[in-house]
């Protein structure tokens, strides 16, 4: 992730993963290069990670939205609003 953030000059994130150890709580890492003004390589990152639970909705028959991640290599469609 961090290779791909240093090639693209922007910020990425990480597909979603166990956080802190294998079995650990889901979510995502974010990484964004900080590129010193007239340098061409970055200095270094500034890193967050985040737990996807407590940023869901809850996706039960009586919520007013249905939920549904999908993965930042796919394409891109439509979204479904019930």
């Amino acid at each position: 992730m961090l290779a791909r953030a240093m090639v693209e000059g922007k910020p990425v994130a990480s597909d979603p993963l166990p956080l802190l150890r294998s079995d650990g709580p889901m979510g995502l890492q974010l990484a964004a290069p900080v590129v010193p003004e007239g340098a061409s390589a970055p200095a270094g990152f500034v890193t967050f990670s985040y737990e996807l639970a407590p940023l869901m909705l809850a996706n039960d028959d009586l919520s007013l939205f249905s939920v549904v991640l999908e993965g930042p290599a796919q394409p891109r469609r439509g979204i479904d609003c019930q």
